[in-house]
C-alpha cells in the first residue's frame, strides 16, 4: 500500500455518500402528507389550507424530535 490516506479518505467518502440516499419515502395518498427519510436529514411535507408546512431535520437518527409521551385521561 503506497497511500493509506487516500484508501481511508475514500472509505469515508463513499460512506458520507451512502448516509445522503434516503432509505425510506412515506406517502400518504388520502392526505398529501410525505415523508423522505435519510440517516443524516430528513424532510416531511404537510399540505396546509393556504400553504404547505415543510419539516427539514438532520440527523433524525440521533436524538431529534422526540414524540409527547401520552398519558391516559382518567
Amino acid at each position: 500500500m503506497k497511500n493509506p490516506g487516500k484508501l481511508i479518505g475514500r472509505i469515508c467518502l463513499g460512506a458520507l455518500a451512502a448516509s445522503l440516499l434516503p432509505y425510506r419515502i412515506q406517502i400518504d395518498t388520502e392526505t398529501g402528507e410525505f415523508k423522505v427519510c435519510a440517516v443524516l436529514w430528513s424532510v416531511k411535507k404537510t399540505p396546509g389550507t393556504e400553504q404547505d408546512r415543510y419539516e427539514f431535520e438532520l440527523l433524525p437518527l440521533f436524538g431529534g424530535k422526540k414524540a409527547p409521551d401520552e398519558t391516559p385521561d382518567e
